[in-house]
């Protein structure tokens, strides 16, 4: 005769008289079922409390690793960001001042009447906007694309804490048990 063992820890399993089965080791819920060579074959139906408590250890500590992995992800985006706004000053209007005078007066100095250099101050002024405000967009992107990084880790780790909190309350409940 062939020995059964349970599927959850493979304990021995001693009572094989009914069609269900507690194991006494772990104390999983099994169901002996005939296999299609006739013979009884255990069936997990459902984990015992010191099963279930050491599979919710485990999780529990892979979500702890992986909340120390997001918590590290997190300090490198802070770092970038920290480090990119450090090192890059949002634009300022000296550059484009400077050019767009420079311009506006070798516009005033070819100009023959008041017509050309009335454009000239027009085209200048739109010359200043158009610099400050295209570089304003490309500094707010490339600042917007690290912050999005930056909100983006955040909103894992909390999600990643609130997993660990929950599998904290879990193991607390299934410890009072035991």
């Amino acid at each position: 005769m062939k020995r059964l063992e349970c599927p959850s820890c493979g304990g021995p399993l001693s009572s094989l008289s009914s069609s269900a089965t507690t194991c006494p080791y772990c104390g999983s819920s099994i169901s002996l079922e005939r296999d299609a060579t006739g013979s009884i074959a255990p069936t997990l139906t459902r984990l015992g409390t010191g099963t279930r408590y050491l599979a919710k250890e485990a999780q529990y500590q892979r979500t702890n690793r992986e909340l120390a992995e997001l918590r590290e992800t997190l300090e490198t985006n802070y770092q970038d960001l920290d480090d990119y706004l450090s090192t890059r000053k949002r634009p300022g209007y000296g550059k484009v001042v400077l050019f767009a005078g420079l311009g506006s007066l070798m516009l005033l100095g070819s100009s023959s009447g008041w017509d050309t250099l009335g454009l000239g101050l027009l085209a200048t002024a739109f010359l200043i906007w158009w610099f400050a405000y295209t570089g304003r967009l490309r500094y707010d992107r490339e600042t917007r694309e690290l912050n999005q990084a930056v909100d983006d880790a955040e909103a894992m780790v909390i999600k990643g804490e609130a997993a660990h909190a929950k599998l904290r309350k879990e193991l607390d409940s299934l410890a009072r048990k035991l």
